[in-house]
């Protein structure tokens, strides 16, 4: 669950071709729920795609500018390599069991907006 996650990983893409490069791990420990928006505010992040993840923390990442797409799962580079190509949310091998987000073509968020995998700099 994010919110209680000690790590995460910071990807950037690489060049106009969506290839990515792993940027570093970012340490989380020890953070709250407004520690967590602030850091990954400070780091310019746009885009988080995770696992589980509160709706309290999902909103705050939200108004702060940072799209979610949680309740993904996969290896890491299998699901970055799908966001790429904006398959993520049209692929349901991803989405994890009972996840309502991405049933439909475009994934929703946690705040309804829709979200296919747009341009980002950086994700995790």
């Amino acid at each position: 669950m994010f919110d209680v996650a000690r790590q995460m990983a910071l990807f950037a893409w690489a060049d106009a071709y969506r290839r990515y490069a792993f940027m570093r791990t970012v340490d989380l420990d020890q953070l709250d729920r407004d520690g967590r928006v602030e850091r990954l505010r400070m780091l310019s992040l746009n885009t988080l795609i995770c696992g589980a993840i509160s709706r309290a923390l999902c909103t705050a990442l939200a108004g702060a500018g940072i799209q979610v797409i949680p309740l993904i799962t996969g290896p890491v580079d299998d699901v970055i390599g799908a966001f790429a190509c904006q398959r993520l949310c049209i692929d349901p091998r991803w989405h994890m069991p009972g996840s309502p987000y991405c049933r439909r073509r475009r994934h929703r968020g946690c705040q309804g907006r829709e979200h296919g995998g747009g341009p980002a700099r950086n994700i995790s």
